[in-house]
């Protein structure tokens, strides 16, 4: 497994989160019908109050994003941490049952792979053979 130094990891977080951002604005402009791309959009401007009119309102965007990434770089740092002080709280008998486990299991993929599929499809139909008629499968026609 490719291990990756944590700048590099953040690096590519930031990509793929911006690459996610992009794809989202677009699929917005997209789904914009033309007829309404004319459309002046914002608050309704008054000529006699300058105060209103006369500002222009910044766009969030740019903070919005900026918010997110920190979110997400401070997610990953914590879970960085969190993986480092893994410290493993099973008790003895567990550990051996684990172990007992995975050896029952790889005995089982060792005589799997030791039979060829035609003694497996001999054994399987002496299985079938060994089996009362309450298991056959009924015949089903529509036409007969």
């Amino acid at each position: 497994m490719l291990r990756l130094k944590p700048a590099t990891l953040q690096m590519k977080m930031r990509m793929k989160f911006r690459a996610h951002l992009e794809r989202v604005l677009d699929i917005r402009k997209v789904g914009k019908m033309a007829e309404y791309a004319a459309v002046q959009k914002g608050s309704l401007k008054l000529k006699g109050i300058g105060e209103i009119s006369a500002g222009k309102k910044k766009k969030k965007k740019d903070k919005e994003t900026k918010r997110l990434e920190k979110q997400v770089l401070t997610t990953s740092t914590e879970e960085e941490t969190t993986k480092k002080a893994y410290v493993d709280k099973r008790t003895p008998a567990q550990i051996a049952f684990d172990k007992i486990q995975e050896k029952r299991q790889m005995e089982r993929i060792l005589n799997k792979a030791s039979k060829t599929h035609k003694r497996r499809v001999e054994e399987f139909n002496r299985h079938l053979d060994t089996l009362t008629e309450h298991y056959d499968i009924p015949k089903v026609s529509w036409t007969k």
